[in-house]
């Protein structure tokens, strides 16, 4: 083999910059050549992705020197900080911020015209993207620990030196002092945490103009020096980096009159690249250009950082709505979902509407999902209106992107999902390249990173688009969305060894696209849109059966109601259809209109070959044929192999393959079947090999992926993988085998196919915690096996009811859709206590796992703990869970859309709280169990029915987190566990728990209790009434409390009454804890508590027993009441000479309660406070745990480390500063 690397001189000094965004093979690079002012310019491009960062090196300005970065938009809601506290300016010239901190030298460019802000504050790694926090979070926590081990070592050393002193000289309190400071700085460094720098923002009006500027601290420090004070983004493109570490810029969106201030930052790194994909402009370098670098860019963020940079379909209509605003002639989305309906879903028809309404030319990306059939992404692969997209890789590619041998042919990446459509149209209508290296955000620490996928091929194409544009705007030629897309679909390449479900109509191809656009952009067909579809026949459940099939083709222009009335009567073509395919007929001619047309198609299947069919119905107009089909229609036939014998395997010896091929095998599963498990054995051949299975089962009105296997694997020669899935009966199944797009190198694999009973995967077996046995029947149509079945319940699902609704009505542009009405938001409510810690999943009911398809516009949840800081926010997908340790739960939900009435339907709705439990197993036996033990082991024949019984849950197995109206989820499997498909065979088990059964008592324990007398209940009563009276109003009825001076159970409760110890109540407090004290007898009290408990028999017993537990219960709450005010007199009265009868009154409290009770904590604190014994109180309060501290007590945690010097350390003491007002959306 020749040595490719041994290059002259000459290639040395020669990179091929001008691959790493490829346009040579789309043709950009000629077509510019020749018309160098067509580069984009006069376009406009919004780009819906994760942000993009205006630091971009080859961001900054366009071919012309124009502003590259016109706008950048959070259409998410993440970066939004409600502003609407109004702050003054000091007399003393210092401003407070909405966190608390009073901050000094506001510069003049801060100074309001009337001395009034609107403040807020946010917590800046909340704005981070994942990658860049775990480096903020590193760097913070290596100057942590520097200054952390400095401080833990003169720790550890001055208690060396005291221990190392003679037992009998040692001062044991500071001694005790010293232990404690060591403890709490071990404490902290297990206890490390940091939720990041707290900023405040201001939003104000100047002394210049009307103009909203803000500015944030952008430090830790209470200084506003280094603020920098900034417009909205579109009306000076100002913006700053957070620090010289980060590199993290952001921009100002300012609404609703200063009330809600947006900071806008990526939450990624795609969108840039994107961007730069699109229209980079390198005045230096200029093969280094995107593919459109006169156009100019809009970017929005629809990718909200708060899910992972997961779009959410607030961001989507608004991102939709804010391209449409700003001017935007192209939009690029290189995001997509599986979905379980088509061209449905109130995202996808606001998407639809600014193709139709607003000429808006909408491209985006056909998902990443392949190799399967029917594995588009929606909306960019089954939308009607938009150009999907997939991802091709040329030779010319490889080495400057991949630095990879370049032996390897023209070809879609492995992983570019595929046709058709669940509708039956193409779906990829064009494909572009799929890779590139280009800008990514300064964030990164590096400018230019190689990322592939559908995500890079999609606005490859919209920076084909643009020049397109750009070229007819030059020559003043009006254009439609339907123009560009048949210029692009009728002039493409056709990719060789590829068929149309890879790749579309080809590689888009610029230099043809425009001369279609020139000659044809004007006729009445380009007005519109034609949309076909197909009958309930059409689809590869009636295909494989063979035989003659009649059903009807609907070929339609899209005619929406604001199209000139003139154009839909004047909309007459004289269309002839065209096929190439023997087995599917169709009429030749059709005369359409504006209402579309019917027309019959037959399909004869009974003598093809088992496999892949597909074929296009073309319409064309007869009066202009070289215009090319004005619409197409694909029609696919899958022909499936079927096994002889249930269990006999399927065989596919020495399938051949080489770097992108594909094997697609198409099976009809025996009857009865419920898994499938295939084996791949490599052959012989050169080195490792990178082999696909992919296998994928289509069920209508489900996601691909609700259905589907995919497995890369690294084999070598001679080896086998097995693997096994559960599938659906009579379901057509694609097994999918292919060898990675870059291993060039050939190979063989041989397949096999083998099927296990049972089908029971639409089965479902419903039990109740108190109920009986549940009856399961099953009748085996496969073949004879093994039953042995088994349960296990692990998930337990809590429904929470709303405790609060409202629905908020969201204004300013943003939110106002297409037709002029608001968006409103349903704001729910949930209260959650949970008696232990648990991983959790939200989901809300009836609106979970759907996005794109959803009738609503979106939704969103929070978790928010006690002090109302979030943990967790979560939307359609259950894929966000967090750990939440024992506690209350404030739990919010949002959903959106501009309907109240439809809104108002969901006021009541459920969210589901999914709980992973430690399985609970579920017996299974022959006959109904009364009592669990049972078990079935049997062989069942072929067309025998067999039943057994699966008893429920018993109340002792049951989780402690479950009640009452919960329901535990798992499976029940039914083969043997060493069966291969053991785990893919099992029907749902679903429990609801009933009511827990009560602990019966003893009747002989419930004793007669004696009738209050007359004169008890008027003591009673007056008892009553002076209890509810504030400590300041006692005076006035003073002789009426002496009536109780001696009474033990108003004393006690009086002294619950009266809450903390302040200014107003210390010296009362004391006099009634003394009072209580000279009642009891402790030494009594202390020789009944030694006695051993024994259960009352006698009603005399039962009182001697609740007096002697009252009479303790009121010793300690009389010492720990005299413990505080003692302390407090000392310590915020001055009167240190107090401290030592404070120490004794702890003393005698430590012989009857713990110390490190929780109820200690405030004690604790003013007792170590009283003895400046700082190091004692940062160890107390660490005990307890940071995030259950009171703002207070991080205040005295905090001045206790700086009486210690400690002052590095004092944000580690700092407790999360809940946001008032948490804006979702």
């Amino acid at each position: 083999m020749a040595n490719k690397s041994n290059l002259s001189a000459a290639e040395l000094a020669r990179f091929p910059a001008d691959k790493l965004i490829p346009k040579d093979e789309t043709g950009v690079t000629d077509f510019l050549r020749a018309r160098p002012d067509y580069d984009g310019r006069g376009i406009r491009v919004a780009i819906l992705d994760t942000g993009v960062d205006p630091g971009a090196v080859n961001l900054q300005v366009t071919s012309t020197g124009a502003r590259k970065i016109v706008d950048l938009i959070d259409a998410t809601g993440s970066g939004a900080v409600d502003t609407a506290t109004v702050v003054q300016l000091n007399e003393d010239g210092t401003l407070k911020g909405a966190s608390g901190t009073v901050y000094t030298n506001v510069p003049d460019a801060m100074r309001s015209r009337d001395g009034s802000y609107r403040a807020g504050s946010f917590y800046l790694h909340n704005l981070y993207t994942g990658g860049l926090r775990k480096r903020m979070e590193a760097w913070r926590r290596k100057d942590w620990d520097k200054n952390h081990g400095q401080l833990l070592a003169n720790a550890r050393n001055a208690l060396r030196k005291a221990l190392a002193v003679d037992a009998k000289d040692q001062d044991r309190a500071h001694l005790e002092e010293l232990q404690g400071r060591v403890k709490a700085l071990e404490t902290l460094q297990t206890s490390y945490e940091d939720k990041g720098p707290l900023y405040d923002c201001f939003v104000f009006k100047s002394n210049e103009d009307e103009q909203w500027r803000a500015a944030v601290t952008c430090t830790e420090e209470p200084s506003l020096i280094a603020a920098k004070v900034m417009r909205n983004y579109n009306v000076a493109y100002e913006y700053a980096a957070f620090g010289e570490q980060d590199c993290f810029n952001y921009c100002f969106n300012i609404a609703e009159d200063g009330n809600v201030l947006t900071i806008v930052t990526d939450s990624g790194s795609h969108g840039t690249h994107v961007a730069g994909i699109v229209a980079a402009f390198d005045p230096e370098n200029p093969e280094r250009h995107g593919v459109a670098p006169g156009a100019e860019i809009v970017g929005i963020k629809i990718g909200d950082g708060r899910l992972d940079a997961m779009e959410t379909g607030t961001g989507l209509i608004r991102g939709v709505l804010a391209a449409v605003r700003t001017g935007c002639q192209v939009i690029n989305l290189s995001f997509g979902e599986a979905t379980s309906v088509i061209n449905a879903g109130r995202i996808v028809k606001v998407m639809q509407e600014a193709v139709r309404k607003h000429n808006v030319t909408f491209i985006s990306s056909a998902s990443n999902s392949g190799p399967a059939l029917c594995t588009l992404g929606c909306p960019g692969g089954v939308s009607d209106h938009l150009i999907g997209v997939g991802a091709y890789v040329s030779k010319a590619m490889i080495t400057p992107l991949y630095s990879a041998h370049d032996d390897v042919n023209e070809n879609p990446y492995t992983w570019s999902s595929r046709g058709p459509a669940p509708n039956g149209t193409l779906g990829i209508s064009i494909c572009a390249p799929g890779g590139a290296i280009t800008n990514v955000p300064l964030w990164n620490l590096y400018s230019n990173q190689l990322m592939n996928g559908t995500s890079m091929s999609s606005p490859n194409t919209a920076g084909c688009v643009a020049v397109l544009l750009s070229g007819l705007l030059a020559e003043g030629r009006r254009w439609t969305p339907s123009a560009v897309r048949r210029a692009l679909e009728n002039t493409a390449r056709p990719v060789p060894g590829c068929t149309m479900y890879d790749v579309g109509h080809g590689l888009i191809q610029i230099p043809g696209a425009f001369e279609h656009l020139q000659q044809y952009a004007d006729l009445p067909v380009n007005a519109t849109n034609i949309i076909t579809s197909a009958g309930s026949l059409l689809n590869q459940r009636q295909h494989f059966r063979g035989g003659l099939y009649q059903t009807n083709l609907a070929i339609a222009p899209d005619m929406h109601d604001e199209i000139d009335p003139q154009l839909k009567i004047n909309y007459n073509i004289m269309a002839r259809l065209q096929t190439t395919a023997s087995w599917l007929n169709v009429p030749s001619s059709v005369f359409l209109t504006a209402a579309g047309k019917l027309v019959p198609i037959r399909l004869d299947t009974e003598a093809l070959e088992p496999g892949l069919h597909g074929t296009e119905i073309r319409v064309f107009d007869s009066e202009n044929t070289a215009f090319g089909p004005i619409a197409r229609h694909a029609v696919t036939v899958f022909k499936p192999h079927r096994p002889t014998a249930p269990t006999a395997p399927l065989q596919f010896p020495k399938l051949q393959l080489t770097g992108g091929d594909l094997h697609r095998l198409f099976v009809l599963p025996p009857e009865g079947a419920g898994a499938c498990t295939v084996r791949l054995t490599l052959g012989q051949c050169e080195g490792e090999k990178r082999i696909v299975l992919h296998m994928l089962q289509t069920v209508p009105d489900t996601p691909y992926s609700a259905h589907e296997m995919e497995q890369y694997c690294m084999m070598q020669a001679n080896e086998s993988r097995v693997f096994t899935q559960r599938i659906v009966a009579d379901t057509v199944i694609e097994v999918c085998v292919g060898q990675w797009w870059s291993h060039s190198l050939p190979s063989e694999v041989d397949v096999s196919i083998d099927f296990h009973p049972l089908d029971v995967s639409q089965q479902t077996v419903a039990l109740s915690s108190g109920g009986s046995a549940a009856r399961v029947m099953f009748d085996n149509t496969f073949a004879p096996f093994t039953m042995k079945p088994s349960g296990k319940l692990e998930t337990l699902r809590k429904s929470l009811r709303p405790t609060q609704h409202a629905i908020i009505c969201k204004s300013g542009p943003e939110n106002t859709m297409f037709n002029g009405k608001q968006t409103h938001a349903l704001e729910l409510t949930y209260e959650l206590n949970l008696a232990e810690k648990a991983k959790v999943v939200p989901r809300l009911a009836q609106l979970s796992e759907v996005l794109y398809e959803s009738a609503a516009e979106s939704q969103l949840m929070v978790i928010l703990n006690e002090k109302k800081f979030p943990v967790l926010f979560a939307d359609a997908f259950g894929r966000y869970s967090t750990e939440l340790d024992k506690g209350k739960y404030t739990l919010r939900a949002e959903i959106r859309h501009d309907d109240t009435a439809w809104l108002e339907k969901y006021k009541d709705l459920a969210l589901n709280l999914d709980i992973k439990i430690k399985a609970v197993d579920v017996a299974v036996d022959k006959t109904p169990a009364i009592v669990q033990g049972g078990s079935v082991h049997m062989r069942l024949p072929t067309q025998q029915r067999t039943s057994f019984f699966v008893e429920p849950p018993t109340d002792a197995s049951l989780p402690k987190l479950a009640e009452a109206g919960d329901v535990l989820l798992g499976k029940l499997s039914l083969l043997p566990s060493s069966h291969e498909a053991s785990k893919s065979v099992y029907a749902n088990l679903v429990c609801t728990v009933a009511p827990r059964s009560k602990k019966t008592t003893d009747d002989s324990a419930s004793l007669p209790k004696p009738k209050p007398t007359e004169e008890d209940s008027v003591v009673a009563d007056k008892r009553k009434a002076l209890l509810l009276l504030p400590v300041e109003h006692l005076e006035v009825v003073k002789d009426l409390e002496t009536e109780f001076e001696k009474d033990q159970a108003y004393l006690t409760q009086r002294l619950e009454k009266l809450g903390a110890v302040t200014d107003k109540n210390r010296d009362y407090a004391e006099s009634v804890a003394d009072r209580l004290l000279a009642l009891l007898d402790e030494d009594a009290i202390a020789a009944g508590a030694g006695r051993l408990s024994i259960d009352p028999t006698t009603p005399e017993e039962a009182s001697a027993a609740k007096k002697q537990a009252d009479a303790k219960a009121s010793l300690i709450a009389a010492l720990r009441k005299k413990l505080e005010a003692v302390l407090f007199d000392a310590t915020t009265n001055g009167k240190t000479d107090r401290i030592a009868e404070a120490e004794a009154v702890r003393t005698r409290l430590q012989g009857w309660v713990k110390l490190s009770d929780k109820e200690q904590m405030a004690a604790e604190v003013a007792f170590f406070q009283a003895k400046e014994q700082h190091g004692r109180l940062l160890e107390r309060l660490l005990q307890e745990g940071k995030t259950k501290w009171s703002k207070e007590q991080a205040d005295s945690a905090q001045k206790a480390a700086a009486a210690l010097g400690w002052d590095t350390l004092q944000a580690s003491l700092q407790v999360p500063v809940p946001i008032e007002r948490l804006i979702m959306s």
